[in-house]
């Protein structure tokens, strides 16, 4: 089954991923489910009695099971499909290559110090458009399902020890850099590449995908313009470990804040006061001279185009 589906077109490739992704988020939830009695004193029949109380309430089982989601509906897919597009899926990935690990971790650390500065700002943007009479019935929706899926992130940032710490950043930080990584750089933005003919394309086209999935309007901005980031520094460098590390810095960065700073995650958090311009446009300068370091050190893009004999050999 190596390579089965390499020549197949780029749209039956990506019906292909939806496919795996909606398959594995089934599987692996309810392999979740089933595992739940075998850690927490709970039997299966009590938990499928009362699974949507148990899970909002019990946060150590809510994230048992978000687990298996992340790891069914990200890591299993990519991998599948990987193996399913190549002969070499270690070389599909781009797993296979790190350039120059110390200069592109200082380098990613100012990134992510810089994006926030354009994640606040891109934030604040949203959460100012007005919107008109009508239409405030749709704000009234989008407002409740930010407060909804802001309660369920501080549900998951209850950590009273050290060793739910370490599983939050497990759950939070670690398998979402890997598996959401390996799926939308590592083999969506292939697919689009390959489907649109164009780097650039298939960079946007994959973030706005990101951020669609994440389902929060007010970030959605944000979110998206770190997938752009991702993609390009994914295309620059030839890694797919260079957006799984800023990845992981931008997730972590937060579940460390709150254990360790007692950050306040929620919606006045984010926004805070008025933007400090005296600090935010700094950092802007440093986000985009770093990120265009990055760019003249490690930009692999421009090479010439692999003919498709090459191509198919390298993949």
């Amino acid at each position: 089954m190596k390579g089965v589906f390499s020549e197949k077109s780029g749209t039956f490739q990506f019906m292909l991923i939806v496919l795996l992704g909606v398959a594995g988020a089934m599987v692996f939830s309810f392999l979740g489910v089933v595992m739940v009695p075998l850690f927490f004193p709970i039997s299966f029949v009590e938990l499928m009695e009362n699974i949507s109380s148990i899970t909002s309430g019990n946060v150590g089982i809510l994230k048992f099971l978000q687990l298996f989601a992340a790891t069914g509906t990200f890591v299993v897919p990519a991998l599948v499909a990987a193996y399913l597009f190549s002969n070499k899926p270690k070389r599909y990935l781009k797993v296979n290559s790190f350039p120059k690990p110390i200069l592109v971790v200082l380098l990613l650390v100012i990134i992510s110090l810089g994006a926030n500065a354009v994640s606040d700002l891109l934030y604040r943007f949203t959460a100012a458009i007005p919107w008109p009479e009508a239409l405030h019935f749709i704000k009234d929706i989008l407002d409740k399902a930010e407060s909804a899926m802001t309660a369920q992130m501080q549900k998951f940032l209850i950590m009273e020890n050290v060793w739910q710490f370490a599983f939050s950043f497990l759950v939070m930080a670690i398998l979402p850099a890997v598996g959401e990584e390996l799926l939308f750089r590592g083999v969506i933005q292939r697919v689009m590449k390959r489907g649109f003919v164009g780097m650039h394309l298939s960079v946007w086209v994959t973030a706005f995908l990101f951020a669609l999935l994440h389902q929060q309007f007010y970030a959605f901005l944000s979110i998206m313009a770190l997938g752009v980031v991702l993609g390009y520094i994914k295309e620059w460098t030839g890694s797919i470990w260079v957006p799984i590390i800023l990845h992981l810095i931008n997730n972590g960065a937060i579940i460390l804040g709150v254990y360790f700073l007692e950050f306040p995650y929620d919606n006045e958090g984010m926004l805070g006061d008025k933007v400090n311009w005296a600090i935010s446009l700094p950092m802007l300068v440093v986000f985009a001279v770093a990120l265009l370091a990055l760019k003249k050190t490690f930009d692999t893009s421009n090479k010439s185009p692999l003919s498709k004999t090459e191509e198919a050999l390298k993949i």
